[in-house]
């Protein structure tokens, strides 16, 4: 049994993702979270990415740290 995040329950749920599918895709996200926070990117540029890239809002950061 594997412990799913919330982040990849919406996946799965509301976009049909594969279990497989949605932890790489958590996987991604949370790379692409520290790289923008190594180079500086503020709230508003990293609210945006998960909003264009996955259709959440940043109360899924935490799934992604």
């Amino acid at each position: 049994m594997s412990c799913k995040t919330d982040f990849e329950k919406v996946l799965m749920n509301r976009d049909g993702y594969s279990e497989e599918e949605a932890r790489n895709a958590r996987r991604y996200a949370s790379d692409e979270l520290y790289e923008m926070l190594e180079n500086g990117d503020d709230y508003c540029d990293i609210e945006e990415m998960l909003l264009d890239e996955y259709g959440l809002e940043m109360d899924y950061i935490f799934d992604l740290l």
